[in-house]
């Protein structure tokens, strides 16, 4: 009977969890890609759909929002993409930033940094947030927890290369 009741908990909690929606390769490739592919993706998957676009600066972002399996938004991740800089030879550098309510699913995605091989460059920390900060020769990921829990994101920007250290 003991069995019984521990194999319904374990079901009802695989049930009622809830994991992110994206690992930490799948955004690193979702920088490398265009704005039109990375809708063809996020889409795809049947995890996201888009939820807002704006024009800032003359860039046009694309928030997507995350959804279930009925289509239904649901509240606590979101990606922005669309961001780019442009560097002195007219190249865009591209800009992904990944938010969620949820602490753990950052604090995950921070060890699945690490384990990719970045460096942490810095941490710190104010009234207001947690920052940690990693680069390769390729990316600057910035990690930020609200230290009111309300938000953390994930910021993926690509480096000029031979340019930024």
């Amino acid at each position: 009977m003991k069995k019984y009741l521990v194999i319904l908990g374990l079901m009802f909690c695989a049930v009622t969890s809830r994991a992110q929606t994206l690992a930490f390769g799948d955004m690193v490739d979702l920088v490398n890609l265009s704005v039109p592919q990375i809708e063809l993706v996020l889409i795809q998957t049947g995890k996201f759909k888009i939820n807002d676009k704006q024009e800032i600066y003359g860039q046009i972002l694309n928030y997507y929002q995350t959804i279930d399996k009925n289509k239904t938004p649901i509240k606590g991740e979101t990606m922005i993409v669309g961001a780019y800089r442009t560097t002195a030879d007219g190249m865009k550098l591209k800009t992904i930033t990944y938010n969620t309510i949820y602490e753990a699913f950052v604090e995950n995605l921070m060890k699945q940094i690490v384990r990719f091989g970045y460096k942490q460059t810095f941490k710190g920390h104010d009234r207001v947030k947690r920052m940690f900060i990693f680069d390769n020769q390729l990316n600057h990921i910035t990690v930020l927890f609200k230290n009111d829990h309300s938000l953390n994101s994930i910021i993926i920007r690509q480096k000029e290369l031979g340019i930024e250290p």
